[in-house]
């Protein structure tokens, strides 16, 4: 039986409490911070300057997963990721469809770029057939 008085099982609990409270490790970037490496890695260099391309979707769909849709409807609305969020969304093809449509929903992305986006998974599914498919199952 335990017996929470003590100091040894004080100290039991507390470092169960800390270690279930532990973040990620300094050298691990948070989740917004990977993704805006990864689109911000994803530019070429063009005729007008760094910007995105067909290139980069093909980039950003390995790079990218799923699970990352959420966190690029986060940084939509940065201006400087403005563009990159819509070909990294793109990227996703149908793991966004309905994430974007209840950001429009929500006011959390315009329409227009929300339009965007599907043009470029359009485009992407045409020129690409869409992207790399995995091996093995995903759970």
């Amino acid at each position: 039986m335990l017996i929470l008085n003590s100091p040894l099982s004080i100290l039991l609990v507390g470092s169960l409490c800390l270690v279930a409270n532990t973040q990620l490790p300094a050298g691990s970037p948070k989740p917004a911070e990977r993704v805006r490496q990864i689109i911000l890695g994803s530019r070429s260099l063009g005729a007008h300057g760094f910007g995105y391309s067909s290139n980069s979707l093909n980039t950003l769909s390995r790079k990218l997963t799923p699970a990352d849709v959420p966190t690029l409807i986060d940084l939509a609305a940065d201006k400087d990721l403005h563009v990159g969020v819509q070909f990294a969304l793109a990227s996703q093809c149908e793991a966004t469809l309905i994430p974007v449509r209840a950001a429009v929903i929500q006011h959390k992305i315009s329409f227009l770029d929300a339009e965007e986006v599907m043009r470029l998974i359009e485009d992407f599914a045409f020129d690409f057939g869409g992207p790399p498919k995995t091996t093995g199952s995903s759970g």
